[in-house]
């Protein structure tokens, strides 16, 4: 026989086990919820310094494309500097070497005699070697002789009219016309065919 009290003490016993396993299990799943719950204000914090680093990122960018447009600008008006004082120094020696021109031509119509050649050689070889330096820092001869004549390049001294030439071409230079590279430091002074 199954005496009361024992089987009270089991109901007793058994029950007890039911709520301490199920009292054990409630922290458990409470501190594993706690555990995957985001931390709100750790996220805003990183979303705020993401959008800063990116800002800097931006202003540097903006810095280092203007210090290279900077550059780049400085390096051009150096250029441009140096090119119109060039040029400058260039129109200082066409009329050194417009005199060249003209004392070879003047010599040459002199008398023939050994002097005379020699004299004409020594002057065409210093032409030479001074239209050279010229050379080498950008000067060039315009050509003028048969082109059609243009007012950004010529300035016409007279017209003529010749019935074998095309009208409005250059018949003449009176004084050579020059540039610096691209640059127009003299403009040729020529004779133009004008056919009526």
């Amino acid at each position: 026989m199954v005496s009361p009290h024992k089987s009270n003490e089991d109901k007793t016993h058994s029950g007890h086990g039911h709520q301490e396993r199920k009292e054990g299990r409630n922290p458990n799943n409470g501190e594993q919820g706690h555990e995957h719950q985001p931390d709100s204000g750790l996220k805003q914090q990183l979303e705020k310094e993401k959008a800063s680093a990116s800002e800097l990122k931006d202003v540097l960018q903006r810095v280092q494309a203007e210090f290279e447009n900077y550059i780049k600008r400085s390096e051009r008006e150096q250029r441009s500097f140096q090119e119109t004082a060039n040029a400058k120094l260039m129109q200082e020696f066409l009329p050194v070497l417009d005199s060249f021109d003209a004392a070879i031509e003047k010599m040459g119509k002199l008398p023939d005699s050994r002097e005379r050649r020699e004299a004409v050689e020594g002057m065409q070889i210093l032409r030479k070697q001074f239209w050279s330096a010229m050379e080498r820092n950008g000067a060039r001869e315009m050509k003028s002789v048969g082109e059609k004549f243009d007012p950004e390049k010529h300035e016409c001294f007279v017209f003529e009219n010749a019935k074998d030439k095309d009208d409005e071409v250059v018949l003449e230079e009176i004084q050579k016309g020059y540039f610096m590279k691209d640059r127009i430091i003299r403009h040729a002074k020529v004779r133009v065919n004008k056919r009526s």
